[in-house]
């Protein structure tokens, strides 16, 4: 069967000279990545952008690209900065980021489009406790995905975090939730900016893990050896138990990611991680208005 592929670039920097420059070069890429691979109709959007923020939780890393929606298309957004290292590095960051950015829109194709139950994870919020677990294990079941897929065709070219960094990151949460119990005013903007970052370096615990998971496939021996150097940690047992529970539920996923169990399969996922990460550092989940949200309950 024939699918149609549709994808526009845009470039939103002002560095024009170099989107043109490599706007073709780009398109190629991009159309022989999904043809043959993707077997549905595509409508994509590529937007070029400046990004200038990064992730230091755990280990620090450069926010690249990205995957969303907007317009009603399936939209990936690339760091005008991948075109630029394009003549020293011979395309191996644009590679990367494309590679990577299209398995999301594949995960993210695959669940607003299943005909036994359909949803869309990507908003902060959600209409129902359902669709807000499917959203939390399907965040990180594409992300453990597309770094599958990263380090299997970029092992030697792409760094993997350590399980010690993990288990370090993990012992920063532990310090953090003492500090937050700790406090007196909980309305002051002070404790509540504490509080959000408190949640977004969780969000990274939980993003970094995934991307741990699956770089250690491909990195057995360096990963088992940093492994056997932490054992003695304190917050080892959690760590490795949070590894290998959802381990054991990410297989499920990768033997098959699609049909009629694909979202069960995403919701116990996501139930694991809401119980076991979430709701251990007094995270819950909360009805305001029409929405699910979390907040933090001491």
């Amino acid at each position: 069967m024939k699918y149609n592929y549709n994808i526009e670039i845009r470039n939103e920097t002002d560095k024009d000279e170099i989107f043109n420059k490599y706007k073709q070069t780009v398109y190629d890429h991009i159309f022989g990545e999904i043809s043959g691979s993707f077997n549905f109709d595509l409508d994509l959007l590529v937007v070029f952008k400046e990004i200038p923020e990064d992730k230091q939780f755990i280990n620090e890393e450069t926010y690249n690209a990205g995957t969303t929606l907007i317009e009603d298309r399936f939209a990936i957004i690339l760091n005008i900065l991948s075109l630029e290292k394009l003549p020293d590095d011979g395309g191996l960051d644009l590679t990367i980021s494309i590679c990577h950015e299209l398995c999301h829109v594949y995960d993210l194709y695959l669940v607003t489009h299943n005909k036994y139950y359909s949803v869309n994870p990507l908003p902060y919020s959600q209409k129902s406790l359902k669709d807000l677990t499917i959203s939390k294990g399907w965040l990180f079941w594409t992300e453990f995905h597309a770094y599958f897929l990263t380090y299997k065709y970029f092992n030697d070219e792409y760094s993997c975090p350590t399980f010690s960094q993990i288990v370090n990151g993990y012992e920063e949460l532990t310090n953090q939730f003492a500090t937050i119990q700790a406090i007196d005013d909980f309305e002051s903007e002070e404790s509540i900016a504490k509080i959000e970052k408190f949640k977004d370096n969780i969000d990274d615990f939980i993003y970094f893990t995934a991307k741990y998971l699956a770089g250690s496939i491909f990195k057995e021996k360096k990963n088992n050896t940093d492994e056997e150097q932490v054992t003695t940690h304190d917050f080892y047992e959690q760590v490795n138990n949070i590894c290998y529970h959802s381990t054991s539920k990410l297989i499920p996923l990768l033997r098959k990611a699609h049909g009629m169990r694909l979202t069960k399969k995403l919701y116990n996922l996501g139930k694991y991680l809401l119980t076991n990460i979430y709701e251990e550092f007094n995270f819950f989940t909360i009805k305001r208005g029409d929405s699910i949200l979390f907040a933090y309950c001491n």
